[in-house]
């Protein structure tokens, strides 16, 4: 095991499959769901597309008897080839979730793919139990917002971006974050709170009261703030921690490092156990 995975490990619920649903079942007995993502982006050859769906297939299958629910990204079914391709390969994943009851989440990635994304999720969700995930740095989330019919998971965003594309004051990206939880939770509209921001996290208990709803979770990074989601489980509340798998972890975990420095030295911690 090399020294950058023991502090990638943290935020990786295992390299295999078999790694992961043990886990998710420990997970489960705290009464936390977990939502899967099989590491890996940007697939462009036919042979690994295929491993993806095939991976997808073989996960969902699996989670009979777990709260589970699946993340994909589109880059791993060809989108960056063609977006007819894209939608014909995540069919095949879609067919075996939608007959094993399993929810499936289009993770979004960097900017390139963000309107190929949306459209994809447009035009599976009539068929499909889907959702998308909502980035709330990007300047223009709240145009974003009035387009999205499905299921929505708010997170605040930790690509890269020109500063054209995303916001670089943590605060103005807070305070959509905030306005984007309101404008959702307001229409009664089925969302995830996926931050470890606990204002944030604060205000959204007291928007789910003020407008007493019952669609709308929670969801943390795997091994993130721990206590809080054992707290919100106490509340009654629906938590469920990101769950990713995979060999292809070093572009993950390096975003993780990218969005704090909590988060270097949370995993630093975790290798000498200073608790």
């Amino acid at each position: 095991m090399s020294l950058l995975y023991l502090f990638a490990k943290r935020f990786v619920i295992g390299e295999t499959r078999e790694e992961a649903l043990q886990h998710a079942h420990t997970l489960n007995e705290q009464g936390i769901g977990v939502i899967f993502n099989v590491l890996g982006e940007h697939v462009k050859h036919s042979s690994e597309i295929a491993e993806y769906i095939k991976e997808y297939q073989t996960l969902i299958k699996q989670l009979k008897g777990i709260n589970a629910q699946v993340s994909l990204k589109l880059s791993q079914f060809g989108q960056g080839i063609s977006e007819d391709l894209c939608i014909a390969n995540v069919t095949e994943v879609l067919n075996v979730a939608k007959k094993h009851n399993v929810f499936v989440w289009f993770d979004m990635e960097d900017s390139s793919t963000l309107t190929s994304t949306l459209e994809v999720a447009k035009r599976l969700s009539k068929k499909y139990a889907i959702g998308v995930v909502l980035q709330c740095y990007l300047r223009n989330s709240h145009h974003i917002a009035r387009s999205i019919t499905t299921p929505v998971r708010l997170v605040k965003g930790a690509y890269k971006e020109s500063p054209r594309m995303v916001f670089t004051d943590k605060r103005k990206t807070n305070e959509r974050y905030a306005q984007m939880m309101e404008y959702f939770i307001a229409k009664n509209h089925p969302c995830v709170i996926a931050t470890h921001d606990e204002k944030l996290i604060a205000l959204g208990e007291k928007l789910i009261k003020k407008y007493r709803r019952s669609n709308v979770d929670f969801a943390f990074l795997l091994g993130v703030k721990p206590q809080l989601q054992k707290k919100l489980v106490g509340k009654g509340y629906r938590v469920y921690v990101y769950a990713p798998y995979g060999k292809a972890w070093f572009a993950y975990y390096w975003r993780r490092m990218r969005e704090r420095k909590e988060n270097f030295i949370f995993a630093l911690k975790s290798i000498f156990s200073w608790h």
